[in-house]
């Protein structure tokens, strides 16, 4: 039987969605209790994409879907666009035996595999109406110098020209997995910001520092 959505208070949801100094395991679990409470106004809705969860703050509640859970991201991105996606076979990486489905819902696609576990893709600042931000505010249309300020670092330099096309926000350390980019170090989770020149293009979450995939 499938879960409900959990429809957490805008603090509860804070608290999951949160980076900085957490520790979560490797698979983290979704969210499996329902509370309903106050919290922001139908003018503040948004969708919030963070770390290990996307938050949907709606009607005075806030809706939070982990990523280990694809069918109910699916769920609710249907219900906020009230359309099903396009849905495309992709290929794993080469050296990879492995097929993925991509969900497009136009502006925000989804890629899951068959572990049920899924990434987000956000190429819009608003979907459906609905504004589109990481928890520190950071949408598409937002300046590298926003970005930084939210404490975005340097990630990677597509195109080698000293100046990095991918910014890493946020900060989760994921027990039992070792850093590639700094080794000794436990791997972390973030969420990856792309740039066209200055200004941010896409949000992706999650991203990771431990995996080649």
């Amino acid at each position: 039987m499938r879960r409900s959505l959990a429809v957490l208070s805008l603090a509860a949801a804070a608290a999951l969605l949160a980076a900085c100094t957490a520790t979560a395991p490797t698979a983290a679990p979704a969210p499996s209790e329902t509370t309903t409470a106050t919290a922001p106004s139908p003018s503040d809705n948004r969708l919030i994409v963070g770390i290990q969860a996307v938050a949907y703050a709606h009607d005075g509640d806030t809706t939070v879907v982990s990523y280990t859970e694809s069918q109910q991201l699916q769920d609710l991105l249907r219900s906020i666009s009230d359309q099903d996606p396009k849905q495309a076979t992709v290929d794993g990486p080469p050296g990879y035996d492995m097929q993925m489905t991509r969900y497009d819902y136009g502006g925000i696609s989804l890629l899951s595999g068959s572990d049920g576990r899924a990434s987000i893709t956000v190429e819009t600042a608003t979907f459906h109406g609905v504004p589109v931000t990481t928890q520190e505010g950071i949408a598409v249309g937002s300046t590298r110098a926003d970005a930084v300020d939210a404490g975005a670092r340097d990630g990677y330099d597509q195109n080698g020209d000293g100046v990095a096309d991918w910014l890493d926000l946020g900060s989760v350390e994921i027990t039992g997995t070792q850093s590639l980019v700094n080794p000794g170090s436990v791997g972390i989770q973030f969420v990856m910001l792309g740039l066209d020149g200055d200004t941010v293009r896409e949000l992706q979450a999650p991203a990771n520092d431990f995996s080649d995939l």
